[in-house]
């Protein structure tokens, strides 16, 4: 057994040992940026016999683990990568990306034969019906020790879990029904059950802390690591291209049959959410750009910007210029990698755009302390995930995060429905205290005819 001796914190010590409490099959659920990675690496030392392990992530951060394992562990790894298997010399670690996992899996088991596993992002196995979540459960199943990562298991609804669990520890729950009808809030909608609440969710809470899930958070960790203030600041819009928009909304919503204007799996009605929020959001870009001026020029600091849509990421890049770099879903390896270093390094380049679920996870921004928000995602988890690329180990400054909301268009409520579903997480995951459950679509819909009538 190897000395583990590249943790420099005693809660990744603890976790490290929790992991192993847990018989090596565990879900680190530590919020983002306490080191979830290097705990998952220190535990594979201490059996140096159990070889090779299979690293399975998004394909944006292999590279990152590749330089975890140099950097933590002075060990070579490799990386594949393509829908066509081919051989490869035999490796300690082996990082593949979820994309390819399909095509890889029955070569991995007959050829190389993982014994642990280690599956980065888990939440990215939240949906059962998933190809990436059934191979990744069936691959899983079949490796002696798995390792779940993520700092933000839930998504969006608490039946998300299910999946991610019944790869970590099928006995915990072994069956989806008994876990939805517990703790899922299950409702018939004529003759169909739907998921799609939360329940017992203080007991659901217990449940995983006292067997496969170890969760800790930087303030109770960290206590050198400053907190996060979060402030949301809301901007006026040229409304009448957006008010337009609304009410022929609100007339579409009034002919539809009510029961499916609610429903969120209608395609249609999403479709006309979206783009009410999409003209929201290039409506304040004007007066979020200016905001942005105005801090560069009263503060030698860095800033982070987030947002969603390609045209308004380009224009924030046209704004801003060479003192900007610009990080997007249509940006390679190698362009992710020049500028995360330009941004960290260059004391010039002191505006880092990105999309909010290219750049939000894998990525260190310690240089910089504040963010803005200039669109919002559906989920408290894409938000948390892009708050944490500042907020981690080396950041020496409290973490400012501001979110800019169009006043009297949608953004309002769809930031009360943001925080409403982050209040349920925080009950399951870290055992807040009690909330009231949420109707998510249709609390949009009741805001807009209000402010309608």
């Amino acid at each position: 057994m190897e000395r583990v001796n590249h943790c420099p914190y005693p809660y990744q010590f603890k976790g490290i040992y929790g992991i192993d409490k847990a018989h090596g099959r565990a879900l680190v659920a530590d919020e983002m940026g306490l080191g979830k990675s290097l705990q998952a690496l220190g535990w594979s030392t201490l059996y140096g016999e159990r070889r090779p392990v299979l690293i399975v992530c998004p394909a944006s951060l292999k590279f990152n683990w590749q330089n975890e394992i140099r950097t933590h562990l002075g060990k070579d790894s490799i990386i594949l990568s393509g829908k066509k298997p081919y051989k490869f010399p035999a490796h300690e670690y082996i990082i593949i990306n979820y994309d390819v996992l399909k095509q890889w899996a029955p070569v991995l088991l007959k050829e190389h034969k993982p014994q642990i596993m280690i599956a980065d992002e888990l939440h990215y196995c939240k949906s059962r019906k998933a190809i990436r979540t059934k191979v990744t459960i069936k691959l899983g199943k079949k490796i002696p020790y798995f390792i779940g990562l993520t700092g933000t298991p839930i998504d969006n609804r608490p039946v998300e879990l299910f999946p991610q669990l019944s790869v970590i520890t099928p006995s915990l729950f072994p069956n989806f029904w008994d876990f939805g009808f517990r703790y899922c809030d299950a409702k018939n909608s004529f003759g169909r059950w739907e998921f799609k609440g939360a329940s017992h969710t203080k007991e659901l809470h217990k449940k995983l802390i006292n067997t496969v899930m170890i969760r800790r958070k930087k303030c109770d960790v960290l206590k050198d690591l400053p907190p996060k203030i979060r402030s949301v600041l809301p901007l006026g819009i040229s409304m009448q291209e957006y008010n337009k928009a609304e009410e022929d909304f609100i007339g579409w919503l009034k002919i539809k049959d009510p029961l499916k204007a609610k429903s969120a799996q209608n395609a249609e009605a999403l479709a006309k959410i979206g783009y009410l929020k999409r003209l929201a959001a290039s409506g304040k870009v004007k007066e979020a750009v200016a905001w942005i001026r105005d801090f560069l020029s009263n503060t030698d600091e860095k800033i982070i910007l987030f947002a969603v849509h390609h045209e308004i990421l380009n224009q924030l890049k046209l704004e801003f210029g060479n003192e900007s770099v610009l990080l997007t879903g249509k940006t390679s390896q190698k362009g992710r990698k020049e500028a995360v270093e330009a941004f960290q390094g260059d004391p010039k380049v002191r505006v880092f755009i990105g999309g909010l679920k290219a750049a939000g996870v894998g990525l260190t921004l310690t240089t910089a302390s504040t963010i803005a928000f200039l669109e919002l995602g559906w989920t408290p988890a894409e938000h948390l995930q892009a708050e944490s690329r500042p907020h981690r180990i080396g950041q020496k400054n409290v973490v400012k995060c501001y979110y800019f909301v169009a006043q009297d268009t949608i953004e309002v409520p769809i930031c009360d429905m943001i925080q409403q579903k982050q209040a349920i997480i925080e009950k399951i995951i870290d055992g807040q205290e009690e909330v009231e459950d949420w109707n998510v679509y249709e609390n949009l819909i009741k805001t807009l005819q209000r402010r309608k009538k």
